[in-house]
Parts: C-alpha cells; structure tokens; sequence
C-alpha cells in the first residue's frame, strides 16, 4: 500500500463582516457569540449575523476542512497556529548552520514528520 503524506501551510483571510451565507447558516449556532446568557441562538432573519470571534472562526474552518476531506476518505489533523515568530527564528537558525548541521537537521525533521 502506498502512503501519501504531506504538511500543508494554508493562508486563509476573509472579510467576517461579509461571509457567504451558507458558511454562516452551517456554523452560526456554534458562535456563541450569537447566544443569549442562557445558551439559546438568537432570532435572525437572515438579513444579518454577529460577526463571529477569531477563535469561532477558527474552529469553524477547522470543522469545514476536516468534514470536506473526511468526507473523500482522507485522514486529517488540522493545527491552527501562527508561524510568523516562528517562522522568523527558524530563518535565522537555519541561517547560522553550517551546511553539514543543516543537512542533519533536515533528516532529523524529516523523520518526525513522517512520525504524526
């Protein structure tokens, strides 16, 4: 059997103000930005929405990702995270090691991503 395997880093960015209305439909329930103290969703017509929380929107997306793959048979593991500081000290590391230290590191991360 053969296994495919890959990380993906994808950039998402949208307008909450204006989301398409079936996004909003599926996942309105769930922000409980829209519920009242006692947990019930509050009336909407239709012709607007709270907009939801970062963390609400995440969670949303998260959702919408891994039921379109689970959907095709694909097993998923979605991480929500910002790699910008990350990103930025992995550059200068990466930038102080010799090549033979770099090629070591690449099969060192290699290894364990093949471990998730």
């Amino acid at each position: 059997m053969s296994e495919y395997k890959k990380i993906f880093t994808v950039r998402i960015s949208v307008n909450t103000d204006e989301l398409g209305s079936d996004f909003v439909y599926a996942h309105e329930a769930s922000w409980l930005s829209n519920a009242d103290e006692n947990g019930e969703l509050q009336n909407s017509t239709g012709e607007y929405y709270i907009t939801p929380t970062d963390e609400e929107m995440t969670d949303s997306l998260t959702s919408e990702i891994t039921s379109w793959l689970q959907a095709l048979h694909f097993n998923v593991n979605v991480k929500s995270e910002e790699y910008d500081e990350l990103r930025n000290g992995l550059t200068v590391a990466l930038n102080i090691l010799t090549d033979d230290q770099l090629q070591e590191w690449d099969k060192e991360m290699e290894y364990k991503s093949e471990e998730e």
